[in-house]
């Protein structure tokens, strides 16, 4: 059942900072918890491996929920980093003219 299945999914993946592997962020993809949103802006702005935090922008950018995108918007406004920056801008202009 996907209610027990996203429990033991979060079980496993939150916090964050002590569980962070590509395994985990493709656990998160696969849940309905919002907390994942949570999770992934976790990853882009804090201190992990750049595979990761690609692994969690592309998580974001593929998701068209409502959460997601004002996930995104809060990190176009918090996020100052060279790479996401722009495309997490690109990817909400995207949204905004579909």
């Amino acid at each position: 059942h996907p209610i027990i299945r996203d429990l033991f999914v979060l079980k496993h993946c939150l916090p964050i900072e002590e569980k962070l592997d590509s395994y985990t962020i493709e656990s998160l993809t696969r849940i309905s918890d919002p907390r994942k949103y949570d999770a992934f802006a976790t990853i882009l702005s804090g201190d992990f491996m750049l595979n990761y935090k690609l692994q969690a922008f592309a998580a974001l950018e593929t998701d068209s929920s409502e959460q997601a995108l004002r996930t995104l918007l809060i990190l176009a406004e918090t996020l100052n980093h060279d790479f996401f920056s722009e495309r997490i801008k690109e990817s909400i202009d995207r949204r905004m003219k579909q």
